[in-house]
């Protein structure tokens, strides 16, 4: 939930620093449901994306790149996106809440990293 931006006051230090505190919570916001709109549609992204954008989204999910070894024919990258990676754990969880199971909750703060 994102405050509402702070109104004028006495301590304009205070306030200063307030609204750009507002200013980075409404941008990580805007961030995370861009994000959360592109994950969603991976594939039909690809599919239907030209060269260009094919190449955007794979430097997206990818950022370090990915290789091909012809000899064994595998793919390998050296860092995928973190919130990208993050989607096979948090639905693994969402299953086992689904069928009734208890997840430890503490394996998701634990792939949270502070800037």
């Amino acid at each position: 939930m994102i405050p509402k931006i702070p109104e004028k006051s006495e301590n304009s230090v205070l306030t200063k620093v307030t609204t750009l505190f507002y200013i980075v919570l409404v941008g990580q916001q805007k961030a995370i449901n861009k994000a959360l709109k592109i994950s969603s549609n991976l594939n039909e992204l690809w599919v239907s994306g030209d060269l260009t954008q094919k190449k955007k989204l794979q430097n997206l999910v990818f950022p370090s790149g990915i290789g091909y070894n012809k000899l064994n024919g595998e793919v390998r990258t050296k860092k995928v996106n973190s919130i990208f990676s993050s989607i096979p754990m948090i639905s693994e969880g969402l299953a086992q809440i689904k069928n009734g199971e208890s997840i430890n909750f503490d394996q998701f703060s634990a792939k949270v990293t502070l800037l």
